[in-house]
């Protein structure tokens, strides 16, 4: 077989198969081995002039489904199923060799009746347009008209489809062109601005931008985009995966991502105001590398975990984010978000930053440093706080907060009555006993607590109480931050190991669970426990690290 390939030039698996095919005397069989992969294809010669006969008339009457309905004539008559990937090729060369009739118009298109299928173009008219809208980095947006108009199809917002779509030619006056991602232009403004971002103009950004708008997660589902399309809204583009990997692997640098971010925080104002929410976002991973495990709240237990703390305008704008794993808990990392913030953000040194933070912030190291910081506030809950101290007699004031929910005459009002007192476990710090009424009477007493001793209270009350609208943001905007954007999926392949790390952090000692449980057992006995312990022995020994003779009983 190794001569046969060596003199003809064919695989010998080819070869193998015209043998087989003469052998068994079947001259259909011989005339499919003979034809190769082109004869077992379902679009046929006689198929495919068939749906070039057609075509016109199909077009005329069902434009909105003329794939769907092309397929339907040809299982009817030649009794062969085909998908409109298959037909794709040839219905694109039909479309540029059609001519328009003067009679067609975007209004005289049908709709889909109920129960057809999904249009292979569905909600596209055909609209003059005017030469090529191509920017440049210094381009100004379009404004007004625009100059031209585009017929939209999939849209922002929209996961992307592949559907049948002509190929571009070079535009002309008064022409009719399809355009399938037209909803990019609502963000022309920032897809023009986000070029200046770093100190070379870099398309990319662009790109990368309006691909995640348009729905793509990473970079594999930029196959999805019409690119034809794209080229004509951006510009040039780099299309393939490969190259845009290199290309990422350029730019996904620390000064290419802190210019995005102050990018970012210009086009929300952040500077202006003195009031962020910081909320640590933790995503449950999955991967294979050997990361610490912490406790994960989406599936109610102790895994790999990496921590996103995103720092919120009080209009729930995200303007920074630092990423950690569970080595350090909130209370370390604060102090990082805060500096990385000041730095990237470009904010001086004397502006002064009230932080609203949950629980997790809770710590009286915490609030010593906070307090000797004059240009840094902080507004949290009192953890462990049990109710029962409101006492009307000892109320300091009250007042009400309106809401507006989606009619404008649908308005809930909310009262707050409060105490307010210096913290009897600090009196340096401010607190408030809060009484929180709903619309439907219900009513919850929490304990408020900050360092802020000028600001009035209906403000400090209001902050706390609004931080939800940050976690809107994860929750009620699920479904554009996580299932759209895609902020949960890991899509770098870059790790540190933790060895490499050793010389940068300091390890300390943590006290685990059973040695904790073991000094409150020994604190109710009155006798003396380890701090130190760390595991259990067979005979119920507690074996101390670092003491090898000092042991206690574990059943006391």
């Amino acid at each position: 077989m190794a001569s046969l390939e060596e003199v003809f030039g064919f695989d010998r698996k080819t070869m193998r198969g015209w043998g087989q095919a003469l052998q068994s005397g079947d001259a259909e069989r011989l005339k499919q081995a003979l034809e190769g992969r082109e004869g077992r294809r379902k679009l046929t010669p006689a198929i495919a002039g068939f749906i070039e006969f057609r075509f016109d008339e199909v077009y005329a009457r069902h434009r909105d489904r003329y794939n769907l309905q092309l397929r339907e004539e040809v299982r009817q008559v030649f009794k062969v199923k085909l998908s409109g990937e298959t037909l794709r090729p040839l219905l694109k060369s039909l479309l540029l060799k059609r001519k328009p009739q003067p009679e067609e118009s975007a209004s005289a298109c049908p709709e889909s009746p109920a129960g057809a299928g999904v249009p292979e173009l569905a909600s596209i008219a055909e609209i003059p347009v005017s030469p090529p809208l191509v920017a440049e980095a210094a381009a100004p947006g379009p404004t007004g008209e625009l100059g031209c108009e585009l017929a939209g199809g999939t849209g922002v917002g929209k996961p992307p489809t592949r559907k049948v779509i002509p190929a571009f030619t070079p535009w002309v006056a008064g022409q009719t062109h399809w355009s399938d991602h037209l909803g990019v232009l609502l963000f022309w403004n920032a897809l023009i601005q986000i070029l200046a971002a770093a100190k070379e103009p870099e398309p990319l950004l662009r790109q990368w931008l309006a691909s995640v708008l348009l729905g793509c997660h990473n970079i594999e589902q930029t196959k999805y985009l019409n690119w034809e399309d794209i080229t004509v809204l951006l510009g040039e583009v780099t299309r393939f995966p490969a190259p845009q990997r290199e290309e990422l692997e350029r730019l996904a640098n620390p000064a290419t991502i802190q210019a995005v971010w102050r990018w970012n925080a210009g086009r929300v104002e952040a500077a202006s105001g003195g009031d962020f929410y910081l909320d640590p976002h933790t995503k449950h991973y999955t991967g294979m590398m050997p990361i610490l495990k912490g406790w994960c709240a989406a599936i109610r237990w102790a895994d790999k975990a990496l921590h996103s703390d995103f720092l919120h305008t009080v209009k729930g704008e995200a303007v920074y984010c630092q990423r950690a794993d569970n080595f350090d808990d909130l209370r370390q990392r604060f102090w990082g978000v805060v500096s990385g913030a000041r730095q990237v953000l470009d904010w001086p040194k004397e502006k002064v930053l009230t932080l609203v933070v949950d629980r997790g912030i809770f710590g009286m190291e915490v609030f010593e440093k906070i307090l000797a910081d004059p240009y840094l506030h902080l507004i949290t809950w009192e953890k462990g706080y049990v109710g029962g101290q409101w006492c009307p007699k000892d109320q300091s004031g009250e007042f009400t907060l309106e809401r507006k929910r989606n009619r404008a005459d649908d308005v809930r009002v909310y009262r707050f009555q409060y105490i307010e007192r210096k913290w009897a476990k600090n009196p340096r710090m401010r607190q408030f006993i809060v009484l929180a009424t709903n619309p439907e009477g219900r009513q919850v007493e929490v304990s408020v607590l900050t360092d802020d001793l000028d600001r009035p209270a209906a403000e400090l009350i209001v902050l706390i109480f609004n931080r939800w609208v940050q976690e809107n943001d994860f929750k009620y905007l699920y479904l554009y931050l996580d299932k759209h954007f895609g902020i949960n999926q890991i899509t770098s392949y870059r790790t540190v190991e933790y060895a490499k790390l050793s010389g940068q952090i300091d390890d300390r000692q943590i006290r685990s669970g059973q040695a904790k449980a073991l000094q409150q057992k020994g604190q109710r006995t009155g006798r003396s426990v380890p701090q130190r312990a760390t595991r259990f022995s067979r005979d119920g020994w507690v074996v101390v690290r670092g003491k090898p003779s000092c042991w206690w009983r574990a059943s006391g």
